[in-house]
């Protein structure tokens, strides 16, 4: 909830365009190119917000490891711990 409360203003403001271009629908101004890395798993039963939180920013780390504009699940932060 708390990442969607704060993408949500960026995004009303910004327009995108078939280009991949964004712009600032208010200004009309181009704003820089965007990136996202993201890191997913999910709450296991008993365990604390602590160690969901901690494998989430693990595999946010892989997948920033990994180059640009990537989803890393906790499924593969498993397999890249166990191939390395």
């Amino acid at each position: 909830m708390a990442l969607t409360a704060l993408l949500l203003p960026v995004l009303a403001a910004a327009q995108f365009s078939v280009s991949g271009k964004i712009t600032d629908q208010q200004t009309g101004e181009a704003l820089p190119g965007i990136t996202i890395s993201i890191g997913v798993a999910q709450f296991q039963g008993g365990e604390s917000m602590a160690d969901l939180i901690d494998r989430c920013d693990q595999a946010l780390y892989l997948a920033k490891k990994m180059g640009r504009n990537r989803v890393v699940t906790e499924t593969e932060l498993e397999q890249a711990k166990a191939t390395a």
